[in-house]
Order: C-alpha cells, then structure tokens, then sequence
C-alpha cells in the first residue's frame, strides 16, 4: 500500500546523468518500505530496468539496486549500506553512465554495478514511502503515522 508518492513520470525523464533526492526517510521503522526509484518511461517493467536509489524497509539498510531483464530473465545488482537510524535529512544519488552505476550517500561513493545492456529507455524518477507488504513486512501496531520528508530533487546531465 503506498501512502504517498511524487513522480515525474508525466513530466520529465532522462537518460544518463547524476539523480539526487534529499530525504528524511525512516529507514529504521518496522514495516515502512521508503524509496527513490528511477524507472524506463516505456514501463514494461523490469525490461530496461529499474534503479534503486535506494529503498529501506525498516531493517536498518538501504538497499541500492539496479535491476534488468537484459539477459532474458530478471537479475539484480544490490549494495546495501547501514547507515544510522538516527532521522535527518541525506543526499541520496545516483550516477548512471552508459557503462557503469554508481551509488552515492551524503555524496560519497557506497557501490556501483555495471549499466546493464536494456538500460536505454530515458528513467522517470518516482519517490514514495509504502507501507507494510511482504518484504518489509507489516508495520508495529504501536505505530500510528510515518512521515518521509523530501527537501530536494536535483538531476544533472552531461555525465556522458
């Protein structure tokens, strides 16, 4: 169930470039599956892939993804970081070159996977906080609201 979301999915999508998104997301919070996704604008889902720039589901990580079809199947590339459960606004980024993918924290490097050969469509980008599920599970019945606060959305281009 997502609560809330914003998307640029009618309004602008981009291939290559350096995504940013700063967030207060909780990524320590039993249940609450936040993230910062890059997806094709064709759709098709996951056929010229997905980027997870990154998602938490309450675990204490952020998982950092790309995911492909390229080779007839689903594959996934994951980096998962463990930063403090401590709220407060981060810099989530990605830089997605045409041969390689890099995932960035407060603007430093934390993983990178090679650009997957499906990844040509132009990505919209797409950032919601969703709620229970089966990977993140079901949220602490204690818990009777769930915030994630976006300050910022920045895309650069010219990382050709």
């Amino acid at each position: 169930v997502c609560s809330s979301d914003l998307t640029t999915k009618f309004s602008f999508a981009q291939r290559h470039g350096y995504f940013e998104a700063v967030m207060d997301i909780p990524v320590c919070e039993k249940g609450m599956w936040p993230a910062f996704w890059l997806l094709p604008r064709t759709l098709g889902w996951p056929l010229h892939g997905e980027i997870d720039a990154p998602e938490a589901i309450g675990d204490g990580k952020l998982y950092w993804s790309t995911i492909s079809k390229a080779a007839g199947r689903k594959e996934e590339t994951h980096a998962i970081t463990k930063p403090s459960c401590e709220r407060g606004f981060h810099a989530y980024g990605v830089l997605w070159r045409p041969d390689r993918i890099g995932f960035y924290y407060d603007r430093a490097l934390v993983g990178q996977a090679p650009t997957p050969a499906d990844y040509t469509e132009p990505m919209f980008l797409l950032l919601n906080l969703a709620v229970g599920g089966s990977w993140p599970g079901e949220p602490d019945p204690a818990a009777k609201t769930a915030t994630m606060r976006v300050r910022a959305v920045r895309v650069w281009d010219g990382y050709r």
